[in-house]
Order: C-alpha cells, then structure tokens, then sequence
C-alpha cells in the first residue's frame, strides 16, 4: 500500500505551491514526485455542458496560456474552499455566457491531472438555459459559440476542440443525453 513519507515545499505564489513528496510504494521502492497544489482555493473546479432545447452546446473561444492560443472549451471556473459547487457552476455560466440553468445536474468528478496536481472538476450538464448575464473576472475577451451537438464529434476529430476537459465533458454528456 503507498503511503506518503514526507512533504516538502519547494515554492510557492499567490496560485501554486509545489511540494516534492516522498512515496513509499509498500513493494521496496521509494520515490519522489512533485506536486502542484493550489496557493488560494480547493483546488477544484467546475466545468459546465450548456444545453438548449434544440441541442445546442455552448462553448467558449478563449485564449488559454498553455497552448499559447485561442481553444474552444466549455464555462469552468475554480472553486473557493468554501464555495458551493452548484451555485459556482450557474456563476461561471452567468458571467462566461450570459445564461443560467433552470436544471443544473451533477453528473461526476474528474480527476485533472492526478500524476502531478491535486485538484478535480466536477462536471455539470446545464439544461432550460435563462438569459442573466453577469460581469466576470476575465480578463480577455470571451467569444460564445453556439454549435449543434450533431457536429462535435467531427470538430473534436479535425482538432477544431483539442481541450482534454472539454472534449471528456462533451463526449460524457453525448452518452448521457444519448445524443
């Protein structure tokens, strides 16, 4: 059975602590990993699938720093350690694409990148989409997409959506809705 020797912090900002974690793995070897660990939150998030009633998903055109471009990918947001993952999730749809969600359901959590960052996001489908917009905290410019979901599996395999969060959020809700 593993079990975590020691912890120790190797550095840390106002987004990130990255500690180096020595594992025994119960079978005669030891290892050390770094670990990324939010500095400010949970950790976690919430990344949300909006629905219409003519199945149509709405995503984002937003710029995202690691791939150094502009990525088509669904609302997310991360969560304060007191926050209500629900209420966070019509939040982050209200300022991300100007609707909220009569029906919001919690559908699984995913680990993010459990090799190296401790964090999850919890996938929601946002269905009875209401316009009520709100003013976000982002700071680039946010462009909504409005696609048929008939159509995403062929962007997903022309690499038009390449986000891992996205695509694992889409292709869950295809399957759920049956779509």
């Amino acid at each position: 059975m593993e079990e975590i020797k020691k912890k120790d912090q190797l550095y840390k900002d106002k987004l990130f602590t990255i500690n180096a974690v020595k594992i025994d793995f119960g079978n005669g070897n030891v290892g050390t990993y770094e670990l990324v660990e939010s500095s400010f939150d949970s950790g976690d998030g919430v990344i949300v699938v909006p629905v219409d009633k003519n199945n149509k998903v709405y995503l984002l055109e937003q710029y995202q720093v690691g791939a150094d471009k502009r990525l088509l990918v669904l609302p997310r947001g991360g969560l304060d350690k007191n926050s209500n993952p629900d209420k966070q999730a019509n939040e982050e749809l209200r300022e991300e694409i100007g609707y909220r969600a009569n029906k919001l359901t919690k559908l699984v959590k995913m680990d993010i990148f459990p090799g190296w960052y401790k964090g999850a996001s919890i996938l929601y489908l946002a269905q009875d989409l209401v316009k009520d917009p709100k003013k976000g905290d982002e700071l680039e410019d946010l462009k909504l997409r409005i696609v048929d979901y008939a159509k995403i599996s062929n962007m997903i395999q022309k690499g038009e959506i390449t986000d891992a969060r996205t695509i694992a959020g889409l292709l869950y809700v295809k399957d759920y809705l049956s779509l």
